[in-house]
């Protein structure tokens, strides 16, 4: 019974003795480049056809779906274009009016 007393005893006091894990460095402060609201809202998909609908029907959603990726790409595209834009502002150096 001395012998498990004194097991857990020395087990707590080599917990007591371990060093804390490091805590992360603190990010210095920076610009963030965030997209605008009109940039990321969400298109509602189109409707698909239900029931008994003709091939025109068909032809004409495949349409309107292939319309609503391309804008989805497209805004996808004007995100990076304005992220790439803002993070090369960020690291320019400055420049004077006397320049």
């Amino acid at each position: 019974m001395k012998r498990i007393l004194l097991l857990s005893m020395a087990m707590l006091l080599v917990g007591c003795t371990a060093t804390p894990a490091p805590e992360p460095p603190t990010l210095a402060p920076g610009i963030y480049c965030t997209a605008q609201t009109g940039m990321t809202h969400a298109e509602p998909e189109p409707l698909r056809p239900q029931g008994d609908y003709t091939q025109r029907q068909v032809a004409g959603y495949l349409i309107e779906l292939h319309r609503w990726g391309w804008r989805g790409w497209t805004k996808l595209e004007s995100v990076r274009n304005h992220a790439e834009r803002c993070a090369s502002n960020a690291t320019a150096t400055p420049t004077t009016e006397d320049d």
